[in-house]
């Protein structure tokens, strides 16, 4: 130090105030072990980066160095913005907590000291320390665990947790930490003891790594909502995990049905056995295995299902286990046209029509309508689903009617062709190609190339699969899978060869005829293949017993509801929009109005003064003339926030049946794939690279491979 910086610092007296150099140095000393402690706890709760508080650190040193002023710690982030004013007060709390512990611990030394000798006080002092750090590391701990939010939907029905991320304390950034900007304490006690004058500068440690959130804490999160209905699979929340999604669903309500439908279709199928019941059922008992598709074409007019709406009793339990009015859903009925007709030519019906629709509403959670179909009046006291066209019956995993009419194409579904019908069963002689998106009941192609695909049922390939997306509730099968996505309810059966294709399913994945190169399989039910991998080519990856397929289909089901919502979003922002400029052009006229009366009653005075009068009514006059535009303006306003409330009002009965609908597909879906409890196979007749990945919920006694082990 310089010799002009001691002579400043020896001795301040201010009246009765006495401080010198070394009380000044000791206190900035005890001030910055303060900060040190303040800086762990804000990076270990996220609030700041490592560099944050480094950088803070050697700004609060140097204003001490050149203006010998003491800010804390806390004062140089939140100025810098780095904290808010409440994630400061939080982080000073604790820091009164752990001065409360480290009291009580002086205190119990205290009365070691009186009643034990000195080595056995030595070795209560550690045991104390070691427990006064285990219930401050536990108290942070919790606040880690904050990571995990869960929130609830409005209706009740479902659980999401949302993974907070804190901001960055990676490694790298950590090992900038071992310097001499925290104490050994600091470091090796989590917490730094503010009450001991000594400080070691030297050979600091990094702080413990950022825990990553497991299902326990996902599972005690859940259970702090009071959560406690329809948690979903460890399975199905470890895919989440290991996708690194930070938005899910957790758990999602249950329902209770007092009656089913009486199906009309379906010979030879596993559910002609489900009929009307008077004893309750759950909606698993109305999940099928796989889409269900009819052996017969049936005409126009048939009906393919039927429900006594006397009968009809929903319970629905909602996530905390509560009893949920069914009237909330807002599943409104697909009234056929010959009905909707009626409600208009006839008006005395109309209060039969309403009966109707009052129990579909209550009939519409397990007798749904998908394309080509609709429900109408069977009898006095049945609703049917109808078809609307000649095709084969169907009926999807999510408990939806369809009816597939019949294409066929001889040749190749191309731009010649032109554009598919929705929901057809699709027969192609030649190649299913890209031309158009393909949405179908189910497909039968000699071979399919660059096709974007989307079928209900199974996807049947003669020869194979060629740079394509396919999606579908059934099966896919080809001799081949080259470059392609395939994602399944079902199985996918190749007789000879995956090559650079993503395969997710919650089936099996059986090549057990030919080999898997270059690709990413991620089967529920494992797979089955006489060669997996090569080693001049990218590794494979396999990954049984997860529901990678499930948990992508349930996040796509959310971005269908939020473009649903967007529409509605945009008309409420606009009307949020033009509610505010309405407030604040009255506010105006408000104001001018208040000016009028004032300057009116001012003008009585001034008769006498002819040019001050003149003046004021002229500023009267032009006041009014405002008052008019800011009227007009407002009136013009009004007349477009009228409109955007007949548009909000229009739209927002579809949006939330729509919503409600794609939430209820969800839901059974979700239960579906509770309902089949995964026993994962890896068998691997031949060579399995070593540079394959496999990984998931491994049954080791159905694990079969040619001199591998795992």
């Amino acid at each position: 130090m310089k010799q002009s910086e001691k002579s400043t610092l020896s001795i301040v007296n201010t009246d009765n105030i006495d401080i010198t150099r070394n009380d000044i140095v000791h206190n900035f000393l005890l001030t910055k072990k303060e900060s040190e402690q303040f800086g762990y706890i804000a990076i270990k709760r996220g609030y700041a980066t490592v560099q944050e508080v480094k950088y803070a650190l050697e700004q609060q040193r140097q204003l001490f160095r050149e203006k010998k002023i003491k800010k804390m710690i806390g004062d140089v982030l939140v100025g810098s913005g780095v904290l808010t004013n409440e994630q400061h007060q939080n982080i000073l709390k604790v820091q009164r907590l752990i001065k409360i512990k480290r009291e009580e611990k002086d205190v119990a030394n205290n009365e070691n000291k009186e009643n034990k000798e000195v080595g056995s006080q030595s070795y209560d002092k550690d045991k104390i320390d070691n427990r006064i750090d285990r219930q401050i590391d536990n108290r942070i701990d919790k606040q880690i665990d904050n990571r995990v939010e869960v929130t609830i939907s409005a209706n009740g029905m479902e659980a999401w947790v949302k993974i907070v991320i804190p901001q960055d304390t990676s490694d790298s950034n950590i090992s900038d930490f071992n310097t001499a900007e925290l104490t050994t304490d600091a470091l090796n006690s989590n917490v730094p003891d503010t009450n001991s004058p000594d400080s070691n500068m030297s050979n600091a440690s990094s702080p413990e790594k950022e825990k990553p959130i497991t299902l326990t804490s996902i599972k005690s999160a859940l259970a702090n909502k009071g959560v406690k209905n329809g948690i979903l699979s460890d399975a199905i929340l470890q895919s989440h995990l290991d996708r690194k999604d930070d938005f899910f669903p957790a758990a999602v309500g249950s329902y209770d049905y007092s009656s089913l439908p009486e199906f009309q279709f379906f010979a030879n199928n596993n559910k002609t056995n489900i009929v009307d019941t008077d004893n309750n059922t759950s909606i698993e008992d109305f999940i099928i295995d796989s889409p269900i598709i009819g052996s017969d074409i049936v005409k126009k007019g048939k009906a393919l299902a039927v429900i006594s709406s006397e009968k009809v009793q929903n319970k629905v339990q909602d996530v905390f286990g509560k009893i949920v009015n069914i009237d909330n859903f807002q599943l409104n009925p697909n009234i056929d046209s010959s009905l909707k007709s009626q409600e208009i030519d006839n008006p005395k019906e109309i209060n039969s029509i309403k009966e109707i629709d009052c129990n579909y509403s209550k009939a519409s959670l397990m007798f749904r309508c998908g394309k080509w179909v609709s429900i109408s009046e069977f009898s006095e006291d049945k609703l049917s689903i109808t078809a609307e066209q000649s095709g084969y019956p169907a009926l999807s995993i999510e408990g939806k009617f369809y009816i597939f009419p019949v294409v066929n194409v001889l040749g190749d579904a191309d731009l010649r062709f032109g554009q598919i019908d929705q929901y057809a069963s699709l027969n192609v002689s030649g190649i299913l190609t890209g031309a158009y998106p393909v949405n179908v009941g189910q497909v039968k192609a000699n071979e399919i190339r660059g096709a974007n695909v989307l079928s209900i049922g199974d996807v049947s390939v003669e020869i194979g699969i060629i740079n394509s997306r396919i999606k579908t509730q059934g099966n896919v099968r080809a001799k081949y899978i080259h470059n392609s996505r395939i994602e399944a309810f079902g199985d996918v059966v190749v007789d000879h060869e995956i090559i650079d294709s993503t395969i997710i399913i919650s089936g099996k994945c059986n090549v057990s005829k030919g080999r898997v190169i270059a690709s990413r399989i991620y089967a529920k039910m494992g797979i089955a293949a006489i060669r997996v991998g090569s080693n001049i080519t990218e590794p494979c990856v396999i990954s049984v017993g997860c529901e990678e397929h499930i948990a992508i289909h349930s996040l796509e089901i959310n971005q269908q509801i939020n473009n649903i919502r967007k529409e509605l979003d945009e008309l409420i922002k606009q009307r949020e929009s033009l509610d505010s400029q309405i407030k604040e052009i009255f506010e105006k006229m408000v104001e001018l109005k208040v000016g009028y009366d004032k300057e009116s009653a001012n003008l009585k005075e001034m008769v006498e003064l002819k040019a001050d009068y003149d003046k004021a009514n002229a500023n009267l006059k032009q006041m009014v003339e405002i008052l008019k535009q800011h009227n007009k303006q407002k009136k013009t306003l009004e007349l477009s926030l009228e409109k955007i409330e007949t548009n909000i009002n229009k739209v927002k009965p579809k949006v939330k049946r729509d919503i409600a609908q794609l939430e209820l597909d969800r839901n059974i879906l979700l239960r579906w794939a509770e309902s089949k409890s995964p026993l994962p196979e890896i068998k691997v007749s031949g060579r399995l690279s070593d540079e394959t990945v496999v990984k998931g919920f491994i049954n080791t006694d159905l694990l079969t491979l040619h001199n591998h082990t795992i």
